[in-house]
């Protein structure tokens, strides 16, 4: 009878811990759901937005090329202004473009590089080394 007595408390706790383990993935259960229903809703409403991202963006690519083409002009004419000469004019436009290209440059290459997944790939590495390590020593 005593072995009774101390399996009801023990089996009572159990019980009580089941039905917390379960009050909980219930929780998790209706917070995924909502979630879920969250990331549909919003997505929704991000594509009727993509059509518009994408004509501002096709708008917004001539005004900023013109405007640089004006500033370029304006550095170039204020060289002209201070030194008299055409030459040093139109070389400074030209230098501003040739500037600007080079620093595109250098950020094209960064971004290339960080677009080939660098830490990925080491980390890949080590593990298919240590898998082949695993391998070698059964």
């Amino acid at each position: 009878m005593t072995d009774e007595a101390t399996s009801e408390p023990g089996t009572q706790a159990d019980k009580s811990e089941l039905s917390a383990s379960i009050e909980w993935f219930r929780s998790l259960v209706v917070m995924t759901t909502a979630l879920v229903r969250l990331a549909f809703a919003e997505l929704s409403l991000a594509r009727e937005d993509l059509g518009r991202l994408i004509m501002s963006t096709m708008l917004f690519l001539p005004v900023l090329l013109i405007t640089w083409v004006a500033i370029s002009m304006l550095g170039a004419w204020i060289v002209y202004e201070q030194s008299e000469s055409a030459t040093l004019g139109f070389s400074a436009f030209a230098a501003i473009h040739v500037l600007a290209s080079l620093v595109l440059l250098k950020r094209i290459s960064t971004y290339r590089r960080s677009l080939s997944l660098p830490v990925t790939r080491i980390q890949l590495s080590a593990i298919i080394g240590e898998i082949r390590r695993g391998q070698d020593n059964p």
